[in-house]
């Protein structure tokens, strides 16, 4: 991995460039909480995930910041497993890499990812049948998705609520209400 952070509460990662590695870009896990990840850009790593927020089931990281990055270049660009009330916000992220479980934003867990914001992001998304948003079950509650620039092309899809895909904005909106 390009970067690894674990047991670590309260930390700014800013300014870096993550790329050609041969894991994930970056990678958060084992109890990681109120960190500030913002100004990194990270691509093309060989991982299907280019920056992942990770937690084993019964256990969760919360709070902090992602903002201001840009992530491109991989199966999935940023995923949050069992991560709690994370802003997410004014990030740039280009969905073009195919792969067996596509989506630019991924939000899943054992006992999901909730209470997360995801408000003011771009996300252009050129891969066919893949979502710009994925929320898995048990990831939507306390949610919330607002001013995001969803630009999927050709039949890339708006979103997937909880396994069921979304085309338009307009039948994201329906799925979940944001």
């Amino acid at each position: 991995n390009g970067m690894q952070v674990a047991r670590q509460t309260g930390c700014t990662i800013s300014g870096n460039r993550i790329f050609s590695n041969t894991g994930s870009g970056m990678q958060f896990y084992d109890d990681c909480s109120d960190n500030q990840v913002f100004d990194n850009v990270v691509y093309s790593n060989a991982a299907a995930i280019g920056v992942h927020y990770t937690e084993d089931a019964g256990v969760s990281q919360s709070g902090g910041a992602f903002f201001r990055n840009r992530v491109y270049g991989h199966q999935q660009d940023v995923r949050f497993t069992n991560t709690d009330a994370v802003m997410i916000r004014n990030n740039t992220v280009y969905h073009a890499t195919a792969g067996a479980s596509n989506s630019a934003f991924v939000f899943e867990g054992d006992n999901g990812s909730s209470g997360w914001t995801l408000k003011s992001n771009i996300v252009v998304n050129t891969v066919a049948s893949s979502p710009c948003i994925t929320v898995l079950g048990g990831s939507e509650t306390g949610s919330i998705s607002r001013y995001n620039t969803l630009y999927p092309t050709g039949t890339a899809l708006v979103g997937s609520y909880l396994a069921t895909s979304a085309a338009t904005l307009a039948a994201w909106f329906g799925l979940s209400g944001w």
